[in-house]
């Protein structure tokens, strides 16, 4: 692939006339090349706005449009096999009335290269806009269009029949006339929808009416749920029954959502024709009504086509294998003004992912479909109602790298393979360095970047913003179930395949059959690395920045920087969803966010190596919503709080099966740390201390930097450092400097670094390290520092001294601070710890902690001591630490040391006594019951498949245990009344575990920290239809010292 990504060189030009080579051409001989020169072309094309298809396609006579560029390389290279071949595109605009469609005959092959690529220094610009002339102010009105507006609007006439869904006045997508919002007039819970509400919508009296060109007039709708928006076209309005009939049905139905009142707009109508820059457009008259913001219209353009170009492999959809297009790149080009989709009316079973967007579909500007070895890279994609980007079905070892790609509307780049089989063909892909930014303007559920059904990919180093939903997903999300044809996806999935290699069920698979369904998801192993994401979730709600959802096993998310989100709307920075395990988030750095959580873990998965920081009001930092997480590894991660009041950790509600719970994971070696509540981390690991969790975790101050800066590292001394945490290097988040469309921006941040230290430098006497200074910007550019003053000083000469160079000096042992200072239209800056000699900084840092906990910790059997076989270890450790510093030992001893005390650390805190958890089923006879209660048994989803059930108000459960903790486990169901809860025969709490759907194994109340001996819990009937209990989970002491779960 890296002859595909070779610099351009214009070199000679070389004439081909009449498609053959002259005898006197300098033609480049591959063959002659020096070994790894980068290759130049050995034949060359050219194309202008002024030429002609007739031509030969030379410097003086160039080709007139990609079309005919493609088919003249395409015969001239039956002659010529061997050799690149690039086309030059001079700069103007192409205009397009049909998508240029390439195909298997028009690929390259191994030893030859097809480039289609801008001219040096000029801007090629392909457009299916099509010129809206003959704007005359409007003279006679039409009905519905207000007096007020009238006197702004102008009209044109256009074919009729033509109606377009997107207009663009120069350089701006102008909006589409659009109605104030209003709610339907039902709620329709999704489980209970007949399928006419996916196809009716009720409004209320005076929102809608039956239009004369009711078909053109389009609704926007957030269908029942928050995470997506359909835009349906009306089939019918009855004005007698206030219900309009689209002419293709919601993804959800079509009812109201939870949290708005505002959920349904109306568009395209002159009657809601209000607004400077609105439009609507009348196919019936052949009329599109404009209101300009200047006052005039300017050149204002329809689209024609949704795709543009469209790369096309010999496609055979329901069998093994494809024929692909291979070896084609796609340079320096700029392709805008796409038409928006409209999904057809039989689209359920085909969307991916929530009807996101749909699988195989025709929608963005340039598409792959069924291609491999090909490039699209540093190439503008901006102003069109669809995607930008998509490779579908068979995509393979293709490289999108270096675009820019702005103001689409729906998802800037797309990967989706085929449905659920064994045709693993969208894959080893690299999507990196690309500035993805203002996507979703039409589809707002619209992402930056999507990988679905994609897998072995490279996501990397792309910057992403202003996006009003996710800013990049890599999911699934399929239904198995056979006799749901409409659900998602399922009209994708390849039985024949599945059922050729397994026993598949002839019901299918429910979303618990993870196992035996991940062999046939293709989304694993993607690696998810060094992106910079910000300014997301701007619109909707319940979404993230990094999401992954129902794909296998094997994606690694890893450092990335998730910051800057302001939105009011629900979400978390990092979320694995639903049917997703086996995925691996580390090294990610989360700063500042408004209202949104950290990370949420659904599924066994692994959260290692994080810094969750600067959070304002979030549900939580951490959110363990759904099981089954039992075996994922919670590790090394640092929640930082400067905020009183924040919650930690949520737990549930879980929806699906037992709620889960943070003591089923492997929680250890986590900092929990608030700047403004020294009692915050305390008062959370102290509580699962007793029960044997959080027992390596810390409390204390990581020591960043400057995290108000966003300067995560950690400076020596550090408690969490020294404990294992691995700093994160964030100089390489984001875009790379080697990105074409950098432009002059704010410098922000600064990072220093010599060589592979960029947290501290460690030095030898009189030993000299050169720092290394780069920089970002505010947008997220890497800084050009080339006429930036750079000043650097030195806290302490006597250890370290620094020159105006950056070059560092080693005077003695000891520590020193060395300040850079950048100024520009500000000052920005930074600095780095200079350790000269022997760095005995982590184990000091380590004895320091060591002796610590020998101090307040007591040797005994009961909870929260310690075997004294432990604390004598541990003593043992301390005075070899002790002794290794004074003997002024070596860094390798002194290294080999921090770790023998790091690991014994461990062991000490990990021989505490706790306490054992202890299950009692609602059967148990130490439960004594008062008043009419039923037993109910033989029920697979409650604990021990029975539970005790009461109609009957004041009827009482009471349970006697010993321990510090006790939770009552019931169902949560619509019919639960309120209950009583006392415990020790006072009332502590009122509850009632109510849910839309019955929840099996729930903890409904728990009472913790409890003071020792005996404690009495009671639940008793207040008032409603049902109080049902299935257990009481006390925590008793442990039987031996250590022991416990």
């Amino acid at each position: 692939m890296s002859r595909l990504t070779t610099t351009l060189l214009a070199g000679i030009a070389i004439t081909l006339a009449s498609m053959h080579v002259p005898a006197d051409a300098a033609v480049t001989d591959p063959s002659r090349q020096e070994a790894g020169a980068p290759r130049e072309p050995a034949y060359t094309f050219y194309v202008s706005p002024d030429g002609d298809d007739r031509d030969a396609g030379s410097v003086t006579r160039p080709l007139r449009t990609l079309a005919g560029a493609r088919d003249a390389v395409s015969e001239f290279k039956q002659r010529h096999p061997k050799g690149d071949i690039t086309v030059y595109l001079r700069g103007g605009r192409y205009q397009l009335d049909q998508t240029v469609v390439f195909g298997p005959e028009d690929s390259g092959n191994a030893e030859q290269t097809i480039t289609y690529a801008a001219y040096p220094g000029e801007r090629p610009v392909f457009s299916s806009g099509e010129l809206i002339d003959g704007w005359r102010p409007v003279a006679d009105p039409p009905a519905g269009l207000s007096a007020a507006a009238a006197e702004h609007v102008w009209v044109a006439d256009v074919p009729t029949g033509w109606l377009f869904k997107t207009l663009f006045d120069g350089e701006r997508m102008v909006p589409r006339a659009k109605g104030p919002a209003f709610a339907p007039t039902v709620r329709i819970p999704v489980g209970q929808a007949p399928e006419s509400s996916y196809w009716q919508l009720p409004y209320p009296e005076g929102a809608m009416k039956n239009w004369p060109n009711v078909t053109d007039v389009e609704i926007e709708i957030i269908p029942t749920v928050t995470w997506m928006r359909n835009i349906l076209p009306l089939a019918s309005v009855d004005e007698e029954k206030n219900v309009a009939t689209m002419q293709v049905p919601g993804r959800y139905p079509l009812g109201q959502v939870w949290n708005t009142s505002e959920s349904v707009w109306v568009e395209n109508v002159v009657d809601v024709l209000d607004e400077p820059g609105e439009w609507a457009v009348n196919s019936h008259t052949g009329k599109v009504y404009y209101w300009p913001v200047s006052g005039t219209p300017g050149e204002v353009r329809a689209p024609r086509l949704t795709e543009l170009v469209l790369v096309e492999g010999d496609i055979d959809y329901d069998g093994p294998a494809d024929t692909p297009v291979t070896d084609l790149a796609f340079r320096g080009l700029t392709f805008t003004q796409g038409e928006r989709d409209t999904y057809p009316a039989g689209y359920r079973g085909y969307e991916m992912q929530h009807a996101w967007d749909l699988q195989d579909r025709g929608n963005a500007l340039v598409r792959l479909r069924g291609v491999e070895d090909s490039v699209v890279e540093s190439s503008e994609f901006y102003n069109t109602g669809h995607n930008a980007i998509r490779c579908d079905l068979h995509c393979r070892h293709n490289t999108f790298s270096d675009n820019l790609v702005h103001h689409v509307g729906a998802s800037g780049i797309i990967l989706a393979g085929y449905g659920a089989g064994t045709k693993d063909v969208n894959r080893d892909n690299v999507v990196e360095n690309n500035h993805i930014h203002h996507v979703g303007l039409l589809y707002p559920h619209g992402m930056g970047l999507w990988a679905w059904q994609s897998g072995h990919n490279r996501l990397a180093h792309n910057l992403i913003h202003d996006t009003p939903y996710t800013g990049l997903t890599v999911s699934g999300r399929i239904s198995f179930a056979r006799d749901r044809p409409i659900a998602e996806a399922t009209a994708t999935v390849r039985w024949d395949e599945i059922e050729a290699v397994t026993d598949a069920p002839d019901e299918g698979w429910t979303v618990g059959d993870y196992d035996s369904y991940e062999p046939f998801l293709y989304g694993r192993d993607n690696v998810v690395e060094y992106n910079d994401i910000s300014t997301v979730m701007t619109t909707l709600h319940d979404g993230n920045a990094i999401y992954v959802t129902g794909q296998a096993r094997g994606n690694v998310v890893r450092r990335n920087y998730l910051h800057d989100i302001e939105s009011p709307n629900q979400g978390y920075a990092l979320r694995a969803d639903d049917a997703q395990f086996g995925t691996l988030f580390t090294e990610n750095v989360i700063d500042t966010l408004a209202h949104m959580g950290g990370i949420v873990l659904k599924g066994q998965n692994d959260i290692v190596n994080n810094i969750v920081a600067g959070l304002g009001q979030p549900e939580a930092y951490l959110a363990v919503a759904l099981g089954p997480v039992a075996g994922s590894r919670l590790r090394h991660n640092v929640y930082f709080s400067t905020e009183s009041g924040q919650n930690i950790l949520r737990e549930g509600p879980s929806y699906r099966g037992p709620e889960p719970h943070l003591t089923e994971t492997v929680s250890e070696f986590n900092t929990y740390y608030s700047t403004a509540d020294p009692n915050w981390g305390p008062d959370f690991v102290d509580g699962y201390r007793q029960l044997g969790y959080e027992l390596t975790s810390l409390t204390t101050d990581p020591r960043f930097y400057d995290a108000d800066e966003g300067d995560f590292r950690m400076r020596p001394g550090s408690l969490t450092a020294a404990m294992g945490f691995d700093q994160i290097d964030m100089s390489r988040m984001g875009l790379t400097a080697a990105y074409p469309f950098r432009e002059s921006d704010e410098l922000d941040r600064l990072f220093v670094r010599t060589g592979d230290q960029f947290a501290s430098v460690r030095m030898r006497d009189r030993e000299r390290a050169v720092l290394r200074v780069s920089g970002r910007t505010r947008t997220g550019y890497v800084a050009d520092l080339t006429d930036t003053t750079l000043a650097f000083t030195s806290s302490d000469p006597t250890v370290a001294t620094v020159d105006d160079r950056g070059v560092v000096t080693a005077v003695a042992d000891g520590t020193a601070e060395v300040t850079v200072t950048a100024t520009t239209d500000g000052v920005q800056k930074t600095s780095i710890a200079v350790i000269v000699g022997v760095d005995t900084t982590t184990l000091e840092t380590l004895l320091d902690h060591a002796e610590a906990l020998q101090a307040s910790t007591t040797a005994g059997a009961d909870i929260g001591q310690y075997p004294q076989q432990a604390k004598d270890a541990l003593a043992e450790l301390i005075d070899s630490a002790r002794a290794v510093i004074a003997d002024d030992a070596g860094q390798r001893r002194v290294d080999d040391e921090s770790r023998q005390l790091r690991q014994g650390i461990r062991t000490f805190e990990e021989s505490v006594v706790i306490a054992e958890v202890v299950t009692v089923n609602d059967d148990d006879p130490t439960i004594a019951y008062t008043g009419a209660w039923n037993h109910l048994q033989n029920r697979s989803p409650d604990y021990n498949q029975d539970i005790h059930v009461s109609t009957q108000d004041g009827a009482s459960a009471q349970f006697t245990f010993t321990g510090p903790q006790v939770e009552i486990i019931g169902p949560k169901t619509p019919n639960n009344g309120r209950a009583e809860v006392y415990l020790d025969g006072a009332l502590v709490d009122t509850i009632q575990p109510v849910a839309e759907t019955y929840l099996a194994q729930q903890v409904i109340f728990t009472a913790a920290e409890l003071g020792p001996g005996q404690h009495t819990v009671t639940i008793t009937k207040a008032d409603g239809t049902y109080l049902q209990l299935d257990a009481f989970r006390h925590y008793a002491p442990a039987t031996s010292p250590g022991s416990g779960t």
